[in-house]
């Protein structure tokens, strides 16, 4: 090959030709041959420049050479590596990155530059400083809606470029800090720290670092995969990374330890613990007992879905406990304590546990077991959560200790017995029952309980729900479990009894009701004795102060009350005499609470019950007689002559309203045959009453010559005696006579 020229000029093109060959060569042909061959022997993949500036690049359609027409001002300070002389790097003039002004898309193009001072392309050419851009993506969506990234670029300790995401969910929106050109021969890594106002911690994601360098020949890059890993790049290099973040899934190690000797155990696990399928071979074997044993570590995708794990007890083993932990919990903000609920052989995580990041451990502990018979004894009452007598245990039923149970043969023969724990479970040993024979499980009620609901379990018994009695056919070697009978205390009336009144006054019987479940209570006041005198009268109240006393608050009782189990009712039978009632007759009246429930009752289609209690009224034999009565009153009397001179009524019964001041006046009466000497009476303020003032009302017609006030609370007090004496006349009349009547009076105020 002939002599190439020494001085080239850049193609105009790629398929342009000069219009004469330049000075030295002697033919076109062999200077295009050769300026082609230099070009492809000496130009490697990428951007290049040389030291005069000039700066290559090349098109997908062909090769092209560009230079500068002429040097920049000596004023202008640009910070283009093209414009800087005499530097070691092509980087900015301070030798530091900078923001790369380059077209991304040039890198790794092959360009064609011909030098024209006599230099080789290899002396005269050299690649552009490396460049690189950081990105921010997500594979998923993020832990919490507020989580935000920042990712970064150092050299070192100094932050080169840095970016801080936006958006929600899986979008990613500002994760990019553009294109920054770098340093050759400098060490570089990439960080991630969460923005402020996150609420998760980069902990809680799963972290992958991908990079690329777009020119093929450069600074491989695919190792670089993890945070803080160190690069070091060479001129030339067009590196684009990306961080990565995914949340990481919980995951569940299963731990297994038995007592009293050693087993194989495997569990299967709900939909999202789908590893632990027994297909999978989910299997624990322990090899020493009492010792701790491990399974393999699962993924629970997706995170904040409820999770079920089962143990396939085999036969001759019972769980006595299982429970969680999570050793991340200063990362995940679960309880550093136990959590997760044991029924029946399958151990259920709520999914406020499935936090992203959880590293949960769930352990079970087995002991031996002699086949039995389990279940629990409740109080099946209803509640806030709960529905009373539907053999279905709810939160607020608790279970029902020291109930007696019997596991027999239905006959004469207990093969064993047991009390209920403190939460109400039994266990019946079962060892003695043989395979196939009939046996029933039964329960000794204690006093003031009744059963009120039954479930089978395991037992698939016939009787369920519908006899206290659990009878089924026992197969050797199961355990059977799940059995429950619900009872529920019986609900009381109380109260009452006998009292003597006066013929044309009233009596009051103080009643307190008790519900045994939650339900609906009536009541009701009848006469007992069919053929007593019409001319009686029963009410009952219902005493919402349970005072004893009927007020503003006090109402006839009408239609039904809803109530609790537990609660009390105070009821209030107020029983009226007529005025010719004889003395010594007797007046029955039945107060009758009926309850009623939604769900009936074990073993019969009943859902009401009835309590009763007798109240009876004896009238007051001859003798002194006294009467109460009252009366509302705008102001108190001020002496005897108001008071008598107000001819509004007086009632036995009635309603007043708190602050309302009320009468009282009791009248006595002589029913002997003879005089009565030196009366007294007495009376004593009523409870939610203030003493306001008393007086004498009206003397009998002859015999007492005078009334006083003996003694009186201070007025406002809530308590105390008043008492009144009369002084016989000194007369031949003397004392009160026979039929004869006179009366007292004080004023209160109902309290606010």
């Amino acid at each position: 090959m002939s002599q190439c020229p020494d001085r080239l000029r850049a193609m105009p093109s790629a398929h342009a030709v000069p219009a004469g060959p330049p000075p030295g060569c002697r033919r076109l042909l062999r200077w295009l041959r050769c300026g082609w061959m230099l070009c492809a022997l000496v130009m490697p993949a990428g951007a290049w420049e040389d030291d005069s500036g000039a700066v290559a690049t090349s098109e997908s359609s062909g090769v092209t050479a560009s230079r500068p027409t002429s040097n920049p001002p000596a004023s202008e300070n640009s910070r283009d590596s093209r414009h800087c002389k005499n530097t070691p790097q092509p980087t900015d003039c301070d030798g530091s990155a900078e923001p790369a002004d380059e077209d991304p898309q040039s890198a790794g193009r092959r360009p064609a530059v011909v030098p024209q001072d006599g230099s080789s392309a290899q002396d005269r050419l050299q690649p552009l400083p490396p460049r690189l851009v950081l990105r921010k993506d997500l594979g998923g969506q993020r832990v919490r809606a507020s989580d935000q990234f920042t990712v970064s670029l150092l050299s070192g300790m100094q932050v080169i470029a840095s970016a801080t995401t936006s958006g929600t969910a899986g979008a990613v929106q500002d994760g990019n800090t553009g294109t920054w050109k770098l340093v050759a021969g400098t060490q570089y890594t990439l960080a991630e720290a969460m923005a402020p106002g996150s609420e998760s911690t980069l902990a809680q994601y799963d972290t992958w670092v991908i990079c690329k360098n777009r020119r093929p020949q450069g600074t491989n890059m695919k190792n670089i995969t993890v945070l803080g890993e160190a690069f070091v790049l060479k001129r030339g290099d067009d590196i684009d990374c990306k961080i990565r973040n995914t949340p990481k899934p919980p995951q569940l190690t299963v731990r297994v330890r038995s007592m009293g000797r050693v087993g194989v155990f495997s569990f299967h696990g709900s939909s999202n613990a789908d590893q632990m399928n027994l297909k999978d071979g989910y299997v624990i074997q322990t090899e020493a007992e009492g010792a701790w044993y491990s399974g393999r570590q699962v993924a629970l995708r997706p995170a904040g879905v409820r999770v079920e794990i089962e143990q396939r007890t085999p036969p001759g083993w019972r769980i006595m406990e299982a429970q969680c932990t999570d050793a991340n919990a200063a990362i995940t903000g679960n309880p550093e304590g136990y959590f997760g609920g044991l029924v029946g052989d399958t151990l259920e995580i709520a999914r406020i546990y499935l936090q992203p990041a959880a590293d949960l451990r769930c352990s079970f502990t087995n002991v031996e077991h002699i086949p039995d018979v389990s279940g629990k004894v409740f109080l099946d009452v209803g509640g806030d959560l709960g529905v009373a007598h539907d053999g279905q245990q709810s939160v607020t039923e608790i279970g029902h200790s020291g109930v007696l149970l019997h596991l027999s043969d239905c006959n004469t023969r207990v093969f064993s017995q047991a009390l209920t724990r403190s939460d109400g479970s039994f266990s019946l040993n079962a060892a003695e029952v043989a395979d196939g024979q009939q046996v029933c499980v039964q329960q000794q009620l204690p006093g003031g309980y009744r059963g009120v609901s039954v479930d089978a379990g395991t037992t698939r018994a016939a009787s369920q729900n519908a006899d206290p009695i659990l009878r089924f056919k026992y197969a050797a070697g199961v355990t059977y479990s799940g059995l429950l009978f619900g009872n529920a205390p019986v609900g009381s009336l109380s109260g009452g009894g006998t009292k003597t009144v006066t013929a044309g006054a009233g009596v009051l019987y103080v009643h307190i009701y008790t519900a045994g479940s939650s339900g609906n209570v009536s009541f009701e006041v009848e006469r007992v004795d069919a053929g007593a005198d019409p001319d009686w009268r029963q009410t009952a109240y219902l005493d919402a102060l349970c005072d004893g006393v009927t007020t503003s608050d006090s109402r006839p009782s009408q239609g039904s009350v809803e109530v609790t189990a537990g609660q009390k009712l105070c009821v209030l039978v107020h029983v009226e005499s007529p005025a010719h009632a004889v003395a010594g007759t007797t007046y029955r009246t039945r107060l009758r609470a009926r309850e009623t429930w939604a769900t009936p009752t074990l073993g019969q289609d009943v859902r009401s019950a009835n309590l009763e209690t007798i109240d009876v009224s004896r009238v007051a034999p001859l003798g002194l007689t006294l009467r109460k009565a009252w009366r509302g009153v705008a102001q108190c009397p001020s002496d005897a002559a108001t008071a008598l001179a107000d001819q509004t009524p007086f009632a036995m019964t009635g309603q007043i309203t708190p602050g309302q001041r009320i009468e009282y006046r009791v009248t006595y009466s002589n029913q002997t045959d003879g005089p009565l000497h030196d009366i007294t009476v007495l009376d004593a303020v009523p409870a939610y009453m203030v003493f306001e003032q008393a007086f004498c009302a009206a003397l009998p017609a002859r015999g007492i010559d005078s009334c006083t006030v003996a003694e009186q609370p201070a007025v406002g007090s809530a308590r105390g005696v008043v008492r009144w004496a009369m002084t016989d006349a000194n007369t031949a009349a003397t004392g009160l006579q026979p039929q004869d009547v006179g009366s007292v009076g004080y004023c209160l105020r109902l309290q606010q």
